[in-house]
């Protein structure tokens, strides 16, 4: 979303709008959260009691601005990372319980990633 195209969309929006904004940090990874505009007027936009210039997305009284939604390839991103945990955590719980044959599938599928 180029800066036009955020100015523009701020414009449009209104109390109960709901959307899927992107996070990424180094320790978690991508992830999608959800945001809600809770009250509008028409220089300013609410998402809980945070405030942000309807203009240009600026938080009036802190740092930061309305985050942007999620692009298709962020929600990709983020649901790659979510699946990547989803097996860290199956495989550490069940490791154990792995026959022969399963570890060796398992292997040979990442011997494909890691070459």
């Amino acid at each position: 979303m180029t800066d036009q195209e955020y100015k523009e969309w701020l414009t449009t929006l209104k109390e109960g709008d709901t959307y899927l904004a992107y996070s990424y940090n180094r320790v978690y990874g991508a992830a999608l959260y959800k945001v809600t505009i809770t009250k509008t007027s028409e220089k300013s936009v609410y998402v809980g009691e945070k405030r942000h210039n309807r203009r240009d997305g600026k938080c009036i009284g802190s740092d930061g601005y309305l985050p942007k939604p999620a692009t298709d390839e962020q929600k990709r991103k983020a649901k790659l990372n979510l699946s990547k945990s989803k097996v860290r955590v199956e495989i550490g719980s069940k490791v154990d319980k792995l026959t022969q044959e399963q570890v060796d599938k398992i292997l040979e599928i990442l011997k494909e990633v890691i070459t």
